[in-house]
This record gives structure tokens, sequence and C-alpha cells, in this order.
């Protein structure tokens, strides 16, 4: 795509300043050189507006006068184009020489130009030469031939430069030219960037261009800005317009890893157009996110534009890439947070394309690399950089470069930079060399070993007692260490954990220390990113049981306040705060939704402190309480985005707990709950297995009383067969239970519903309901005829001699609702449910049956603007989770084709929008993982239909030619022949569309 003016007069501005910037360094150095002007000197006729800068000296006398040329793309400067800047030049001022800095290559005349100009000739030679080679271009012979002594005189002190390099490479040059210099006054640009350097010197020579009472820049005055200390540079970093970065860069670290920088460098060369990448793998610790960041720091002259990007979940990826395309495109505002996923992705590919410079992607925390590669550019000008754990993955074409320790003397730098002090700069360099060498160079364990000294108040002359003791917790600790990191990063974080213990004994009455090893303790058995800092908080202090109420339990500020409790643990750099989670809506404490993360070498070195004893078992039955309660009422509120968080926890914890074969009430409840989530999740298998679990961790525990199960695990153990009886009959092909056992369990459920009937009712009628629809499937049919007939009808008795509860009301309205959409009668299905919706009595998939019911409703009457309002709510509850795959799809299955044909009736119709919207919606879900083939068909043939609507025949063609009619599938054989008809009507659509074309072209 070709780039606008405005940016092609930027570039032109940018190659001149860069120019003149190298001219200015070649001044600097000259001792008869006082000052450089930009863009020269005003006077009343504008004469001297043809000068781009001059030099002078001391006494005033101008010494050069230049004029800069950006190159043109795809032609060259000729003799007469040259001739006439050079005549301007020297009618602007005299001066000892003129130079014309060319940006490309000349043509042949401007060559014998440059040639004759620096003969060295009699000034009646030179004028003689010229005159043959202007012989072609009248004007300029006769401007020639009129030219005065002096003005002939001035022409021979003239210059032609022709300049083959790119803008890049101007750079490039300029920055080595910089670290020379500031070296050479001790200044350095090893641990500071020679690319924020140069592009801060770019811009104040732009900035004095615009302001002609700056626009002489002295030689002390430049001396000072090449000299400019680092925080000064650091604070101007990211403010200008060049090496602009979007996004939440890591910190620019301090101390310059040259080889690794210097394979970055190489590996990213610009050679050549085409998007080079690397890919920064190794342990956590090893600084590959602060490697991305320096390299930045060091290049960010280089690049136009930086995008820096969370890579860590899919979510975050797409929040990212939305901030980035908000940048490119403000004018769209918030509705760029409203695109699906793929739209944000095509814009942005779209968007950087018309970017005339260079631009950088850093990928940090790469977790899933094929959910990255989704959004990665395949061509533009750009470099691309992954930071990533896993060093098995395949990234294309990239260079994988493993991460590791740092060089002694980077080691012993950063040291000096942490430990040192006015009272300790005479220590000898012997002892920060003793201490990275016994630290092995690694970057973590060098920072949480000068954190340990100085917060601790251990002075570097005493290098040697925190070697001693160092070397004997290593030692002691050989047999705990988790696979692959090095003992002593494990020694210094098991004494970071140590100073908290003195902290907890040296008050007692002070909780913040407890409080905060216990934070770090539960932090290591859960996700290492996005942890509720109330959740961990409220682990360490209680362990409600189930009688104190469903849901999470929150510290107040009176009992202890946690930002000084995670200051504790932040002495050591052991957390970092993260994203909050998402909020509920019903938050009383301003820190309710915050979040933590944790090194993932913190959490394996932690858990390797912990013996497998009683008190961990306690300690991690504690965590499942809370982890449960947290996931579970997200679950059921339908909070899906904040349950998604939760349910990565819940995932790693029960993993762990298995592992360590940890039983317990709380732990068999995590994992019934974890199988609901796996289950909504679209892992039927894992839920199953799960169930399975939570059944024999029950079994365990009836085995270990004498007196048997408690009630309220008695409670939990039916509901657990509950739920595989549901999982059996809702997805037989994913169950592992025999029709033996269902008849057991539906036996055990019917004599518990009768045996708590007296005193919990409300729960024998539930119990009483579950089983009803369970077996109203159509795959237990069969089932239901045969072999359950006594105990349907111990059910049904039962139910009939308690009567309806206010939630057994709600289920039955929703269910006749859904009956009552088959009868045709909207109107009153859309009362049910809104009765319902409005009992705030229903959770979970029933809550979303009563949303997706309700819209159909809205859509059989033809109100198409409150069922698009209505959509809008349910696909809220949804967020960005790919929760509930299988409600989706009954909701594309219904409401999706009566959208599909209204728009099809009338494409002007109010079903228009609601089609939109859910093409939208679905193009999202669409990229999910466990998203079924027949789902992703139907998604394509409403994309299609979409497309059609608008007159699109061509992209509605290429989207139908995707659908084969037999992959959209159908329960009934009625549905398969519904679909297969809107496929065959949307084909008829784009012929219609495909001949009116034709016929409009002829």
């Amino acid at each position: 795509m070709k780039p606008d003016g405005g940016r092609l007069a930027a570039r032109g501005f940018q190659y001149q300043y860069l120019r003149t910037l190298e001219y200015m360094l070649d001044a600097v150095e000259d001792t008869n050189v006082a000052s450089v002007r930009i863009e020269g000197r005003p006077d009343q006729d504008g004469r001297e507006e043809a000068i781009d800068f001059d030099i002078t000296n001391h006494e005033g006398r101008r010494l050069t006068a230049a004029q800069v040329k950006t190159r043109t793309l795809g032609s060259s400067v000729t003799a007469a184009q040259a001739f006439g800047v050079l005549l301007q030049l020297i009618d602007s001022a005299e001066a000892d020489q003129y130079l014309l800095l060319i940006g490309g290559a000349p043509a042949d005349s401007a060559q014998n130009l440059h040639d004759i100009l620096s003969s060295g000739a009699q000034h009646s030679d030179i004028s003689s030469r010229l005159s043959d080679l202007l012989s072609n271009a009248p004007s300029k012979s006769a401007l020639l031939d009129n030219l005065s002594v002096d003005k002939v005189a001035r022409l021979a002190r003239c210059r032609l430069i022709f300049d083959l390099r790119t803008d890049i490479e101007i750079r490039q040059s300029l920055r080595e030219r910089l670290r020379v210099f500031r070296n050479r006054a001790s200044k350095g640009l090893g641990d500071q960037s020679a690319g924020m350097l140069t592009g801060y010197l770019v811009s104040e020579v732009l900035r004095r261009a615009v302001d002609e009472s700056e626009a002489v820049f002295t030689i002390e005055q430049l001396r000072r800005h090449l000299l400019v200390n680092s925080e000064t540079l650091a604070r101007v970093f990211g403010t200008r317009d060049w090496g602009v970065i979007v996004g939440p860069m890591c910190f620019i670290p301090d101390v310059h890893r040259h080889y690794y920088m210097s394979r970055i460098s190489v590996a990213l060369s610009t050679g050549d157009e085409r998007v080079r990448s690397v890919a920064l793998t190794g342990l956590s610790g090893t600084g590959k996110s602060s490697l991305a960041a320096a390299y930045v720091a060091d290049q960010a002259d280089l690049y136009e534009i930086i995008f820096w990007i969370d890579s860590s979940t899919a979510d975050s990826l797409a929040s990212s890439f939305r901030r980035a395309l908000h940048y490119l495109t403000p004018r769209q505002g918030e509705t760029i947070y409203q695109l699906p996923s793929e739209q944000v992705r095509d814009l942005f590919h779209s968007e950087l394309s018309r970017l005339p410079g260079r631009w950088a992607l850093i990928f940090d925390g790469v977790v899933n690399q094929r959910e990255v590669n989704y959004w990665v550019p395949r061509a533009g000008t750009g470099n691309i950089i992954f930071t990533t754990l896993d060093a098995a993955a395949q990234y294309g074409s990239a260079t994988v470069i493993n991460v590791g320790t740092m060089e002694p003397k980077e080691a012993v730098e950063l040291l000096s930079r942490r430990l040192g002090s006015e009272e300790s700069t005479a220590a000898p360099q012997t002892g920060f060399q003793l201490l990275a060498q016994t630290m092995s160079y690694w970057p973590l364990a060098l920072e949480l070993a000068a954190g340990y000294m100085n917060s601790c108040g251990i002075p570097v002359n005493d290098v040697d007692l925190y070697l001693e003791q160092l070397k004997l917790r290593a030692l002691r600790d050989e047999q705990s260490l988790p696979p692959g990191y090095p003992r002593t990063l494990t020694a210094a974080l098991l004494m970071s954990m140590d100073r908290l213990k003195q902290r907890i004994e040296e008050d007692t009455q002070d909780i913040r220390p407890f409080m905060a090893f216990g934070i770090l303790t539960f932090s290591s058995y859960l996700s290492s990113r996005q942890m509720p800092l109330h959740l961990l908080a409220a682990s360490v202090m209680s362990d409600p049981d189930p009688e104190s109420g469903m849901g999470p339990f929150y510290v107040d500020p009176s009992i202890v306040h946690l930002g000084e409790v995670i200051r504790e643990l932040r002495r050591f750099s052991l957390v970092a705060l993260d994203e909050e989670i998402p909020a509920t809506g019903y938050e009383k404490l301003g820190n309710s939704n915050s979040t933590l993360s944790v090194n993932t070498i913190v959490q394996d070195v932690v858990r390797a402190t912990h013996a497998r004893n009683e008190v961990l078992a306690e300690t991690l039955n504690r965590l499942a309480n809370h982890v449960e309660r947290w996931m579970q009422s997200s679950l059921e509120l339908n909070l899906l985005d904040r349950a998604s968080i939760m349910f990565g926890h819940a995932r790693v914890l029960a993993q762990h707990l298995h592992r360590l074969g940890i039983v317990g009430p709380r732990v068999a409840l995590l994992y019934g709950n974890l199988a609901g989530a796996y289950r909504a999740y679209s892992e039927p298998r894992m839920a199953d297995s799960l169930l399975r679990l939570e059944l024999e961790t029950l079994h365990h525990l009836s085995q270990r009383s004498d007196d048997g199960l408690s009630e309220s695990e008695e409670l939990v153990q039916v509901q657990a067969k509950l739920a595989l009886l549901d999982l059996r009959f809702d997805m037989p092909g994913h169950s592992s239970l025999e029709m033996q056992e269902v008849a057991e369990y539906l036996a055990e459920v019917l004599a518990y519903a009768q045996r708590i009937e007296d005193t919990y009712p409300k729960a024998a009628v539930k119990f009483c309901l579950d089983v009803e629809i369970i077996l109203e499937r159509p795959s237990a049919e069969q089932a239901r005829e045969t072999h359950f007939h006594d105990i349907l009808n111990g059910f049904a008795a039962l139910r009939e001699r308690l009567g309806p509860t206010d939630y057994s009301l709600s289920v039955d309205k929703v269910r006749r609702a859904n009956d009552l959409i088959g009868e045709n009668r909207p109107l009153l299905a859309e009362k049910l449910c809104r009765d319902v919706l409005k009992s705030e009595l229903l959770t979970g998939s029933l809550e979303l049956f009563a949303h997706r019911v309700l819209i159909e409703s809205l859509a059989r009457q033809g109100r198409w603007v409150d069922a698009r309002r209505a959509c809008a709510d349910f696909r809220h509850l949804f967020g960005r989770s790919s929760f509930y795959i299988d409600v989706v799809g009954q909701f594309a299955n219904n409401f999706g084709k009566l959208c599909a044909w209204a728009v099809f009736a009338d494409a002007t119709s109010d079903a228009s929008p609601c089609l939109a919207d859910l093409v939208e919606w679905f193009s999202i879900i669409r990229e999910a993982d466990a998203i079924p083939e027949e789902l992703v068909a139907r998604i394509d043939l409403f994309l299609a239909v979409r497309e059609l609507s608008l007159g699109r025949a061509a992209s509605g063609a290429d989207l139908l030619d995707k659908v084969r009619p037999a992959a959209l599938g159908g329960e009934t054989e009625d549905e398969s022949r519904a679909w297969s008809a809107l496929w065959q009507f949307a084909r008829l659509a784009e012929f219609r569309l495909q001949t009116a074309e034709y016929e409009t072209e002829a």
C-alpha cells in the first residue's frame, strides 16, 4: 500500500535530521567549530530557506552551508536538478563550502557534475565544462551564463555527496559513534540505550528546527546532550514520537548482557524487508523479558512503533492486540473492544502494513505458541521477539536463543549496583566476584541474594558470612531441589523465606510476616498468574465449614492491611502485583479483585520445602476450600470470565493434591466442582475422571472414620453420583458409568432424598427434579422404560408428597417455556422466562437456558430489537471465556436459524443487526479449542448468510464452499433437513447476486 504524503514528508525530515546529526557529531570533535544552526538563518527575502543546516566558527564565519535531499523511490537525481539546488545554496549566503547531501544513487549526469566540482580546476574551466553538461537544460544553462565571478567562485566550493545507506544503516552508524564518544568520556552506553540517545538527539534537532529562537546548537550544548545522564534519558524514553511503545513493557535492565544482545541484534539484522523473529527460551528467572526490553531500548530509534504483547493467555493476547489496534486507529474508540478476535487481528495486520517505518512486536511470556501464531504478522517491515519457557515448541523461522546465566563481569556489575553504597564503595571487587560465582551467575539468584543482604542489613564487607550460610544451606537441601534448577538459586530463595520466619519470631504480635509466609505457601500450589489476594489471605486465616454459606471470604482491613502484607513478600522479589480478576459487581473492598503473580521457580522451591504430613494435608484442604468457593460462585453466578481464571487455579491445585495423595472433605468437594467446570468447558472425560476421584476420596474418608461419612460428606457423595448420572445420559459416549451402576446410583439418590425429606424437604425436591430432567433425555428413553420404572415412580411419589418449592416452580416454568416455543406460543414463553430470570433462583446452566429461551421467544414474535438487547445480556455472561460451548451451539441452532431466515426474507429488517451481532460473537467462539465440528460449519454458514445479505457474493461464496451440508449435523432428521434447507437457500441467494452482478456488467 502506498504511504500517504504526510508520512513521506515525515520520512524526508527524518532523513534530513539524521544527516544533520552526523555532521554535528563531526563538529563536536572540531575545536574550530562553535555552533551548528538548524535550518539556517532566516532573513527578510527568505533566501536562506535553501540551507538545512550550517556550521560556524567562533568568529561567526560560516564554515559550511548544507542542504539535504531525500532519495526518491524509483528515480535518481539528475545534473540539472542538483545544479538548481546548488544555485539556491550559493545564493543564500557566503560560506567556506557548500554541501548538497543526497540520499540515493546519482544519475550519470549528476555523477559528472560531482566530478567537475571536485576536480579543483580553474573557475573558467569549471564554467565551460558545466555549460557542456547542461546543454540539454536551457533554463539551467542560462542561469549559469548569468553568474557573477563571485557566484562562480562559490560554485567551485560546492560538493555533491551521495549516500546509498538506508535510514536504519545511518542510525546504526550513529549509535556506534555515540558509544565511542560516551565511552571516551567515561559515560558509556553499555548500560543504557544508544538507540534511545539517537532518537532523543534526532528529536532535539527537530524541536530546534521549528523554533527560530532555539535554532543555534552550540558545541557545548551538544556535548551536554551527548553526555546526558542515564536518569534523564530514561525519563524521556517513550515520550517522543520515535520508538513509541504500546503496552506494559517490563523494566529496562541496568546491566547490559553483551553476548545475548549481540545474538539478538544479529538475528534481527535488517538486511532485507522480511519479518525476522527471535525466540528467547529458558527457565524462569534468566532474564528473557529483560533482554527483550533491553533490545527495545537499545534499538528504539530503528522502529516507528513497538508493541509489547502480554502472551500468557489467549485472553491477554486478545486484550493486548485490542490495545494496539486502538493506538493505530484511535478514531474507532471503544468499539474496538467489542470486535471479535479475528477481526481485531485482521484490522491490526492491515494497519500494520500501512506503516511506512519499521515496527517491532514483543510477545512476552508465551505459554501456548499455537495461540500466539494466530496473531503473528506474516509479512511487513518489522521484527518479532518471543519470550517463553518452552524450548521444545516450534517457532517457525525464528532464531531460537536459549537464555542462560550472566557473564561473570555482568553478574559482578549487577551486584555492585544493588549492594553498592557510599560507605561500601571501597569493598574489594573480589567479594562481589565470589558472591556472583557462588550464585552461579543466575540473574534471579543474584537479585534475591542482593535483596536478602539489603533487607537484613548485611554490609558488603561481610559477604563471606552470607556465603558461608549459603553453602551450608545448599548442602542441606540437595535432595529437595526441583529438577533443572541450580542449587544456589534454591538456597537463595530459602534464605529469603528464613528471613520471613525470623520476622514472625521477632514480633509475634505483628501478623503481617505470618500472613506473608502463609500467602507464599498457598500461592505455590496454584497457577502462577492472577492469584486472588483475598483468596490466599483468607486461606491463611480461616477454614469455613459448609454451614458458613457459599462464596468467597474476604479479609477486612481492620484485621490486617493486605498491602502491607504483600510488601513483606516484595522485599525479596518473591511476588508481583498482577492484573485484577474480573469483578463481580458486588465488591465492598477496594482491593477485592487484586491478584498476585509468583515466579514458577519460587513456587517449585517453596513446594520442595514442604514435607508430606498431616500439616500439609490440613493446609491444602483449607486452600481447596477457598479455591472451590471462588470457582463455584463464579460458575453459578455465570461470571464466566472470572470462572475461567479460577478454573485454572483449581486445575493446578487438583493436580498437586492428587500427586501428593492428599485426601479430605474439602479435597473431595474441589474434585466434584472442578468436574462441573470441566463439563462446562466441554471436556466430559476429565469431568468423569474427577467425579470418580471424588468418590474414591470420600470412600477413603469413610474407611478412616469409625462413624463413616459426615452429613455434609454424604451430601457431596450423592451429588457426585447424580453428576455421573447426568453425564451418562447427556454425553453417553464420554461416560464410564455402566448400566448396573446407573441403577445403583439412582436407588441411592432416591433413598437419600427419602431420608432427608423431613429435615431438608427443599433439597429432596431438588434431587427429584434433577433425576427427572436427567431421565427425560433421549438417550435415557429405553432405560427409562425397561429398567427404572419403579425408581421413577418412587421419585414422582416423593415429589408429589413434598409439593413444589420456589426453585422447582422456576425450573418447571423454564421447561414449560421451552415447550411453548414448540407449540408456537412465544408470548407466554416470554412471560414465563422473564418471571424466572427476575426471581434470580436459577444459576449456572439453567439460568443460561432461561436466557436462551427468552431470546428465542422474542425472535419468534418478530421483536428483533428486544431480542438483540436480550442477546447482548446473554453474551455478556460468557465474556471471553470458552465455557458452555454446548449452550452456545443450541443457541446457534435455534436463534441463529431464525435470524438467518428473517434476513433472507428482508435484508433491511431489524433481524439484520441481530445476525451481525451473532456473527461477531460466533467468530470469537469459532477459535475455541473444544468447539464441535458441526458448530464450526454452522458458524461458517451464518458468516456466509451475513456476507450475502450485504450483497457480497464473492466472500459469501467462499464461505459457503467451506461448508458441506452433511457437516451441519442435527440431532433429529427434521433438524438436519432444516440446516440443509438453509444452506441451499444461501446458495440460491449467492446465485442471484452473481447473476445480478453479471447483468450489471453486461
